[in-house]
C-alpha cells in the first residue's frame, strides 16, 4: 500500500539480510527492495563513510541520485524522520516523487545548517529556519 519506503542503510541491511557498505551497493539494494515491495525506494545514504551524503530514489521511472557535502562539526538527531516527513508533505501537496525528493533533501540540508547546537552529543535540527 505504500507509495515509497525510506530506509536508511542500516534499515535496508536488515530488510535485505546483508550490509550496504558503499555507493555501489545503493542501486542494487534499491532495486531489490523495489521488486520485493512494489513501491518507490528512497535509500538514505548519510551513514556511508564518504565525503558526501548521497540519497538514491528508485521508482518505476528510473533512478535519481542526489549528493551534497557533509556538513562538518554538526551533530544532529532526527534527520531521517525529518526527511521522511518532508517527503510525505511534498507528496501530500501533490508533487511528483522526484520533486518531493528534491525538496525533502533541500529541507533537511537547510535544517542541518541551522541546527541550534544545544547541549552536547546529538542535537535537534533547525526546522524553524526553513522558510520556503
Amino acid at each position: 500500500m505504500a507509495t515509497v519506503i525510506t530506509p536508511n542503510l542500516d534499515e535496508a541491511a536488515v530488510l535485505l539480510g546483508h550490509p550496504l557498505k558503499s555507493l555501489a551497493d545503493l542501486a542494487p539494494a534499491a532495486a531489490a527492495l523495489h521488486t520485493r515491495h512494489g513501491c518507490a525506494v528512497l535509500l538514505k545514504g548519510g551513514h556511508l563513510a564518504t565525503a558526501e551524503a548521497t540519497d538514491l530514489l528508485l521508482d518505476s521511472q528510473g533512478t535519481l541520485t542526489l549528493s551534497s557535502p557533509f556538513i562538518k562539526g554538526v551533530s544532529t538527531h532526527g534527520t531521517g524522520c525529518t526527511f521522511a516527513s518532508a517527503l510525505a508533505c511534498g507528496l501530500g501537496a501533490g508533487l511528483g516523487i522526484e520533486d518531493a525528493f528534491v525538496q525533502a533533501v533541500r529541507f533537511v540540508r537547510i535544517a542541518i545548517v541551522h541546527a541550534p547546537g544545544f547541549g552536547s552529543g546529538n542535537g535537534p535540527l533547525g526546522h524553524h529556519e526553513v522558510t520556503d
